[in-house]
């Protein structure tokens, strides 16, 4: 097994991606953390972070509105812009929303500008992280969110296989929450490494 400290792949993974221009985009349920690893991701690789539903947002006011009086095409409308416009930052990392990768155009947009990145979480962690907020549209119908959750990752599971790397996160092991983030952004970092590292 080689042994090769994390700064070490860290500047390995920025020469790689220098090479080609693409963006790291993290895409995954919501509540996998695509947020927070991301931007621990951003910040180890000196990279800027943007959030796509945080743009969102910023422009067109809270997603549950959106979803509400709009409904879910034109808010998968916005998205997909938001998503174009981000992927135009070469040194960057790219939080997308939980169903993004889901829509075909945006999956395309994706796969083709970007180097995507699954952070696949189980449904205990995903749930235990997400049971307690209201601004998932998609989570509460119903009323059974928990429902919602084993739903929606069973639908989007295979989609999120096709991405580019595939990384397990977890909270297990961790004393606490910025432990938890830092753990699992070293996992990210060393599967990176793992699928830009010459056979």
């Amino acid at each position: 097994m080689e042994n090769i400290g994390i700064s070490a792949k860290i500047e390995f993974i920025k020469a790689a991606l220098a090479k080609t221009g693409r963006p790291l985009v993290m895409i995954g349920m919501m509540g996998s953390g695509k947020s927070k690893i991301g931007e621990a991701l951003a910040q180890s690789f000196g990279f800027g972070f943007i959030d796509t539903d945080a743009e969102i947002v910023k422009t067109f006011g809270k997603i549950t509105d959106i979803f509400a009086n709009d409904g879910e095409a034109a808010f998968r409308s916005m998205e997909l812009n938001a998503v174009k416009a981000a992927l135009e930052q070469t040194q960057a990392v790219i939080s997308v929303g939980g169903g993004a990768f889901f829509q075909k155009q945006t999956r395309k947009t994706i796969q083709e500008g970007g180097l995507s990145i699954w952070l696949n979480a189980d449904l205990e962690t995903i749930y235990n992280r997400v049971k307690d907020k209201t601004s998932r549209p998609l989570l509460e119908k119903g009323g059974d969110k928990r429902g919602n959750v084993e739903r929606l990752l069973a639908e989007r599971t295979p989609i999120y296989q096709t991405s580019h790397v595939h990384v397990s996160v977890t909270d297990d092991g961790a004393a606490s929450k910025e432990e938890s983030i830092a753990q699992n952004r070293d996992r990210v970092i060393n599967a990176l490494y793992k699928h830009l590292k010459p056979a």
